[in-house]
């Protein structure tokens, strides 16, 4: 079983990116269960305060994002994190209920996305805490 971790990167430091997905990987990997961060191979970034599309080959990023996800059991969208709309999730998130891939959506209570009928038509389930989130993906599809 693969996951991607699909979220903001564009404004975020790599730390603030990268911690809650390294964080659901702890959780996951333990009970079988593969993470595929978009920021696995992209340890340059690492120091990092605001990460820029000038920092980052955006062509190699945008095919390795959707070969990951082609690739992936579940896309889980953190939208709880990010200064601005993330046009890059949104397509994570296109891509995956286009493919079929089981969408769990984090969005809480105060997120841009929150009303926006394609978000809710596209996730397969919504969550307002990522750790309910990923409760449920450990519970539902752990091994």
């Amino acid at each position: 079983m693969k996951v991607f971790l699909s979220g903001p990167i564009k404004d975020l430091s790599y730390a603030l990116a990268t911690n809650w997905r390294n964080k659901v990987c702890d959780r996951l990997r333990p009970i079988g269960i593969t993470c595929l961060s978009p920021l696995r191979n992209k340890k340059y970034l690492k120091d990092q305060d605001n990460i820029t599309s000038e920092l980052n080959n955006i062509r190699t990023h945008f095919y390795e994002n959707k070969f990951d996800i082609m690739n992936s059991d579940i896309i889980l969208v953190n939208l709880s994190e990010g200064k601005e709309i993330s046009i890059g999730s949104l397509f994570e998130l296109a891509w995956g209920h286009l493919l079929n891939k089981y969408c769990v959506v984090v969005m809480n209570e105060i997120s841009p996305y929150r009303n926006h009928f394609f978000i809710k038509e596209a996730a397969s389930i919504i969550f307002e805490k990522l750790d309910d989130a990923v409760d449920y993906i450990a519970e539902t599809f752990g091994g």
